[in-house]
């Protein structure tokens, strides 16, 4: 399953290159918070921790049909997930908001939920963390989104994760395939 890393990791480069108006400083943080953390090495899963919380802030990039041909537009929103390390069920919650795209803005909010911490996975095969992702953004183009999280803790002390996102959207009645990344700092 770490394919899906290898496709989605340019999402936040994209993003940060040709952006015009007030969204560069988002674009630009994006892409530079992903730089960070995309060469830290993974934390190992057997070592993470059995108790305690953490939150972390960062971005989302999702890929969405736009347009009559259903071009695919990378829009940018606000991450916010908490990790409950004792949790054995719903480990990982929180929401994404504000998403933009060159000058078009989708309100609404994804929840993130469900998710669960595998400390078992070897990383160079699978995630170490997976959730759900659903919700409606609307604005210019209307989204229902169904949607999954997957990811990996970034650094020895799980100060950063990032990872994949895929699933589908309904827009205008038709069903599309999306995909998207992820990546956030530990406050």
């Amino acid at each position: 399953m770490r394919f899906l890393g290898l496709a989605a990791w340019t999402l936040f480069g994209a993003c940060s290159a040709g952006q015009g108006g007030s969204d560069v400083s988002r674009q630009d943080n994006a892409a530079q918070m992903f730089a960070q953390w995309q060469d830290a090495n993974f934390s190992n899963p057997a070592t993470l921790p059995t108790a305690g919380h953490a939150r972390y802030e960062g971005f989302l990039a999702l890929n969405l049909p736009t347009g009559a041909d259903a071009t695919k537009e990378s829009f940018v929103g606000d991450l916010s997930i908490g990790v409950d390390f004792g949790a054995s069920d719903n480990a990982l919650s929180g929401q994404a908001t504000s998403f933009v795209a060159d000058e078009v803005t989708l309100e609404g909010t994804l929840t993130i939920g469900g998710g669960q911490v595998d400390r078992g996975t070897d990383t160079t095969q699978d995630f170490t963390f997976s959730a759900n992702l659903g919700g409606t953004l609307v604005g210019a183009y209307d989204f229902a989104v169904d949607a999954y999280l997957v990811g990996d803790f970034r650094a020895r002390h799980q100060d950063g994760m990032d990872g994949v996102v895929y699933g589908s959207v309904t827009a205008s009645g038709d069903q599309y395939i999306i995909d998207g990344e992820f990546v956030a700092s530990r406050e």
